[in-house]
């Protein structure tokens, strides 16, 4: 009996069985998989320092990215229900008319029902901004930021961060516009997630994210539609 086709065969099964097994969970082109989108919130704030999305359910473990938008330009200090630490980006604000933004992430490390945005004063109009993330293989820890005042320009930018060190990081983008009403474009591959909405709401401004699967600078590139504009940006890459 002729045993070398079954030999064969066997050889042939062996080597597939050995191969890895490609695109499994969501795998980034980087290694890893990518943080996915779930849900978010906000809360506006009148002539009051602290503001709070509350009524949330964020799983444990899931990535918390939380922005705050004002037009009293104080610094913000950020905090939820489980007392988890935030890592943040420098606040950036826009010199002409005084309003800021800034970026923050924490992993929740248990489930989380409130995130707090607390200003410095109490004389502006605040939006707190909360989004979050199942984290695929992110740690939720800061990578790299930037920021720019945009002064009288339409065709905005963050500017570039140093070289990402995360393979797959998820790239948050905040844009802040003192004058309600106006909204901004992405002019590469950033999705829009959350608009400045509510009552009291006295910026326009935005949070978007993307994916970044590549050891290299990030930017958050974007337009304003309603033409030239003083704006304060941030990027936050988060591995």
């Amino acid at each position: 009996m002729n045993r070398l086709p079954h030999l064969l065969l066997s050889l042939i099964l062996s080597a597939q069985n050995s191969l890895p097994l490609a695109g499994v969970g969501g795998a980034a082109a980087g290694g890893g998989s990518n943080a996915t989108f779930v849900n978010s919130a906000q809360c506006v704030a009148n002539a009051t320092a602290s503001c709070t999305a509350s009524s949330l359910s964020i799983p444990s473990g899931d990535l918390i990215v939380a922005g705050e938008s004002d037009d009293a330009g104080g610094a913000t200090t950020f905090s939820d229900s489980n007392s988890d630490s935030f890592s943040c980006a420098t606040r950036i604000t826009e010199a002409t008319n005084s309003n800021s933004a800034q970026l923050c992430v924490t992993k929740a490390g248990a489930t989380v029902t409130s995130v707090t945005c607390t200003q410095t004063f109490s004389t502006g109009h605040t939006n707190c901004m909360v989004l979050w993330y199942t984290p695929g293989s992110l740690s939720g820890i800061k990578d790299q930021e930037a920021s720019s005042d945009q002064q009288n320009i339409q065709n905005w930018s963050t500017g570039s961060t140093p070289t990402l060190t995360g393979s797959n990081d998820l790239v948050a983008v905040i844009w802040a516009d003192l004058n309600l009403g106006r909204t901004t474009t992405h002019t590469d591959s950033t999705t829009e997630r959350l608009p400045c909405t509510g009552t009291g709401t006295n910026t326009s401004c935005a949070i978007s994210d993307k994916n970044a699967s590549r050891t290299a600078p990030v930017a958050g590139p974007g337009a304003n539609r309603a033409g030239a504009a003083c704006q304060a940006v941030e990027v936050l890459a988060v591995k």
